[in-house]
């Protein structure tokens, strides 16, 4: 069988380091710690959150086990945002999420997937691989959205009457 056109996934996903280091590289702690609502990650803490996602059995392990339900994953669950916070700087973070990326692509790659494999679906029967792979992508721009919103935020105060054109702080 051929292989499936995967690039609607891996062209995104491959973008999304060098997206995240010039949203995020340079920014003072102040914008790197705000959040544009009280139950959002920081932007640091979402930088942190894609590395979890990324490094430590989510992904490629979800979608490995919708092919094959006997795949035992190998993660990792005392790793969390907060440990990864505070045992790394934030530049670390970022050099890290770019190289898990990197592996995580090829490990996508090397999956030879095809459309039947897209269309397989997990053992509870509520997701596919090609719906796991569009999360996948989702959830990255998702998190790149919610830093800009919380980069916007921090002119709350200063932006006077157009607020009401904005909808800050509430960003639907």
């Amino acid at each position: 069988m051929a292989a499936a056109d995967i690039t609607q996934f891996t062209q995104p996903l491959s973008l999304t380091p060098n997206l995240l280091r010039a949203v995020v590289a340079g920014r003072p702690d102040d914008w790197l710690d705000r959040r544009h609502s009280s139950d959002v990650f920081s932007p640091r803490e979402a930088v942190a959150h894609l590395v979890l996602c990324e490094g430590y059995g989510t992904w490629i392990d979800r979608s490995r086990k919708i092919l094959d339900p006997n795949y035992a994953a190998d993660t990792d669950e005392s790793v969390s945002e907060a440990t990864l916070l505070a045992s790394r700087t934030f530049e670390t973070l970022l050099d890290e999420f770019e190289a898990l990326r990197a592996t995580a692509l090829q490990q996508l790659h090397a999956l030879s997937l095809t459309e039947a494999d897209l269309q397989t679906v997990n053992a509870a029967g509520t997701c596919t691989v090609g719906q796991l792979l569009s999360t996948w992508v989702a959830h990255d721009l998702y998190h790149l959205g919610q830093m800009f919103k919380s980069f916007a935020a921090t002119y709350e105060s200063e932006i006077g009457p157009y607020q009401r054109y904005l909808n800050l702080p509430h960003f639907n």
